[in-house]
């Protein structure tokens, strides 16, 4: 899928995780099944404090600084893993995403991090 690009995933112009099937909270087990880039995400979102949004606009350059990449095709190798498990959701803006408030929980993400 990642060979694909982030072009093939669908964009929503409301918010999909507001139905009843959001997820369950994140753990050190699914932290370990994302990517380096995609858990470096995470903890860019948690130290900027935007996992408790609705949406979530991705600056890259920032994320590159905190997380010491030079590419952007590393910080979209992490966004394709958070949508492929559900974490984020593409909008059709660029680098603007829903994020699921049911699995980025504030009390799961301070055990994990």
């Amino acid at each position: 899928m990642y060979n694909k690009g982030i072009k093939t995933f669908e964009e929503f112009l409301e918010n999909p995780f507001l139905g009843e099937n959001i997820g369950n909270a994140i753990d050190i087990e699914f932290m370990l099944s994302l990517s380096k880039p995609a858990q470096n995400i995470i903890r860019y979102m948690v130290k900027k404090k935007t996992c408790l949004e609705d949406k979530f606009l991705f600056d890259v350059d920032d994320f590159n600084k905190f997380s010491g990449y030079k590419s952007r095709a590393v910080y979209l190798k992490g966004v394709i893993d958070l949508i492929m498990k559900n974490v984020l959701a593409k909008t059709k803006l660029p680098h603007l995403y829903w994020v699921n408030k049911g699995i980025l929980d504030k009390s799961s993400l301070i055990s994990v991090m």
